[in-house]
């Protein structure tokens, strides 16, 4: 069993890709962790996601430093944003 924290991003409270990443991980054996940004969270509400983080929305100033905070706060492997909107805000190039 891995038990290594993942921090998976939430950015609509339908998004089912947040969901779908926070089952596969809990069934692989990582530790899924939420940032939610828009209130409810399908994958917030799941009984696979051992974490929820609020943060503020993607276009607020303060998304970034939001999730650079809570990646202190655990030994995270890694940030999986579960969206496009999500990539772009945390800097990622999307082609």
């Amino acid at each position: 069993m891995h038990k290594e924290w993942v921090l998976v991003t939430s950015d609509g409270p339908q998004l089912r890709d947040s969901l779908v990443a926070v089952r596969a991980l809990a069934q692989a054996g990582y530790r899924p962790a939420i940032a939610v940004s828009c209130g409810f969270s399908l994958a917030g509400a799941s009984r696979y996601c051992l974490r929820r983080i609020d943060i503020p929305h993607h276009e607020d100033p303060g998304y970034v430093p939001a999730i650079q905070e809570e990646l202190t706060r655990l030994p995270y492997l890694t940030v999986l944003p579960a969206s496009e909107v999500a990539l772009l805000a945390l800097g990622v190039s999307v082609p």
